[in-house]
């Protein structure tokens, strides 16, 4: 329910004096909006008339919404400056107009369905031209890239590294009680803490302490960086140290994301290809151009799921202390690694100064915070903290000091075993599912990235034909054509581990199964009446469920 109250008297306009406008406030529940209202000392119609006519028009054009309540006649007539006779003519006009209406007791309301009420749809189609705008080089590149995605087709969620919110239990009690500890105490020295350029001071704290035990970084707090998403710190990077047509160095194939913000902000992209110990060093010694920086992947490399050896690690810093490069360390999912055996961060193996390290934890503690990290070198922590806080200085205040007690007490590393353990559980469920019903059809990979899975059909349907029977089954799955700079492999996706209901594994894949059958085989076909009998979502009975008894007991075909 809106109720009107003018907080400020009138305010001449300086082109025309005679014309005055008061800003009117809606209180709408506990909060309030602003409206502006106008009139005229020496136009021709009479003032109660241009006070209709200008709540009139804001009933028509939305800005008053129906059910709003109006003040009473002798508030707003002392607010205007209007005698009580004025402001009653208005009042009486727009309800004989149907525009208000009067509740006993109650006062003076906008009516429900007023007449004029505009249609604020804005139309399907539009007759007129869209108006052009000059764009610098960045924006021209950012639409190019825009309207390339939209020909390829939206990128899938599974390559997604921001999602919305974490699969399996979240401590969201735990963590409502860390963030009301701050918000009871509103100290103004709590605030001064949280509003450093590189975050707050506890919370880089901490997070140098779990990186340093968890990936053997080697780093103080004065280098560690915190940002509000890990999109703007690569860029911010990208902006700091790329001109125009300097080279960036990627894996080929990578995650797709980076290669539009390098070339947005100027970048030429040069794709150096990746074996199963990581990107090819070699590759990168023969390069004739000079690489400001190279950009790698070692804890996951996208879509394989593989991580760089320690080999190669010592390679990728030889090359880069021996042509002056930085290498951008992405450490992302590295915490839902299977593997028994955890490799060290490149930063941690550094001796030049020459690594920006990048971590968040969106996967695991989405929605609560989002909060990314990055480890400046010595060399750029007086530039980056500068650029940081031009760019982005306003962190949320409690959140950080939560976080920090979150990391602290060993909150976050206990909540990394959890989602591990559920991850490892559901990738077996998922990928023992896929190997018995689809058999032959699909090579799995052994390399398990934690989150999802690479795979392989053999199989002469078209890609197009298997997302739609992916799609018809309900199976996260996405063609890895997206992390290729160039000659995407056939028929090779990625199936996510998120997105399931463990009663549902089996009968989805089964569904898949069946479907891919379908289209092989133009003598296995559904009856019309017998597809819609058929519910794949059901849980199955037991795990050692097969496709043959489920096949039997629908009434459908099974080839052998």
């Amino acid at each position: 329910m809106l109720f009107l109250h003018v907080i400020n008297g009138p305010v001449a306009d300086t082109a025309l004096p005679h014309v005055s406008f008061m800003v009117a406030v809606f209180s709408q529940g506990r909060g309030t909006m602003e409206l502006i209202l106008q009139l005229d000392t020496q136009s021709q119609y009479p003032l109660y008339r241009q006070l209709s006519q200008s709540l009139k028009d804001a009933i028509a054009d939305g800005r008053l919404l129906p059910g709003s309540v109006m003040p009473s006649v002798r508030s707003l007539g002392t607010s205007l400056a209007l005698s009580r006779s004025t402001i009653l003519k208005a009042y009486d006009e727009l309800q004989v107009q149907g525009y208000l209406e009067s509740r006993p007791g109650q006062g003076t309301f906008v009516t429900q369905n007023p007449p004029g009420l505009l249609d604020l749809t804005p139309p399907k189609t539009q007759s007129k031209e869209r108006k052009t705008v000059s764009l610098s080089d960045y924006g021209s590149k950012l639409l190019e890239n825009c309207r390339r995605e939209q020909e390829i087709g939206q990128t899938p969620d599974i390559f997604n590294r921001n999602p919305s919110q974490s699969e399996g239990p979240l401590p969201m009690a735990l963590w409502k009680r860390l963030v009301s500890r701050y918000y009871e105490d509103r100290k103004d020295e709590l605030i001064a803490a949280s509003e450093q350029s590189f975050g707050n001071l506890r919370l880089r704290e901490a997070a140098a302490g779990f990186l340093a035990r968890s990936r053997a970084i080697r780093c103080d707090a004065s280098r560690v960086a915190i940002f509000a998403s890990q999109e703007s710190r690569f860029d911010l990077i990208c902006r700091l140290l790329l001109d125009p047509g300097d080279c960036v160095a990627v894996e080929n194939p990578g995650y797709w994301a980076v290669r539009q913000t390098i070339e947005s902000n100027g970048g030429r992209v040069i794709a150096v290809p990746v074996d199963s110990e990581g990107i090819c060093v070699r590759q990168l010694y023969e390069l004739k151009d000079r690489v400001k920086f190279v950009y790698v992947t070692p804890s996951v490399l996208e879509p394989s799921g593989a991580q760089m050896s320690l080999q190669r690690r010592r390679e990728l810093l030889t090359w880069a202390s021996s042509t002056g490069a930085l290498i951008i360390e992405d450490d992302c999912d590295s915490e839902y690694r299977q593997a028994t055996t955890s490799l060290p961060a490149i930063q941690g193996l550094d001796e030049n100064d020459s690594v920006i390290y990048m971590r968040c934890f969106g996967k695991v503690v989405a929605p609560m915070v989002r909060f990314g990290f990055m480890v400046v070198p010595e060399c750029l922590t007086t530039l980056v903290s500068y650029a940081k806080q031009k760019f982005e200085n306003q962190l949320p205040v409690w959140e950080q000091q939560a976080l920090a007690d979150f990391v602290n007490q060993g909150f976050l590393e206990k909540q990394i075993r959890n989602s591990r353990d559920f991850y490892r559980k559901r990738s077996y469920a998922v990928i023992f599912a896929l190997t018995h019903y689809i058999g032959r059809k699909i090579e799995v990979s052994r390399v398990n990235s934690g989150t999802y899975v690479q795979v392989r059909f053999n199989t002469v349907l078209s890609d197009d034909q298997l997302l739609q029977s992916a799609r018809k089954a309900e199976i996260p799955m996405a063609s890895t054509k997206y992390c290729y700079v160039s000659d995407p492999a056939p028929g090779e996706f990625v199936i996510s581990f998120r997105g399931w209901q463990e009663d549902s594994i089996n009968n989805r894949i089964m569904h898949f199964a069946y479907l891919l059958d379908c289209l092989e085989s133009p003598d296995l076909v559904f009856a019309g009446e017998q597809a819609a009998s058929i519910d794949f979502s059901a849980p199955t009975r037991a795990a050692e469920t097969n496709k043959e008894v489920f096949a039997a007991e629908a009434q459908v075909p099974v080839l052998k």
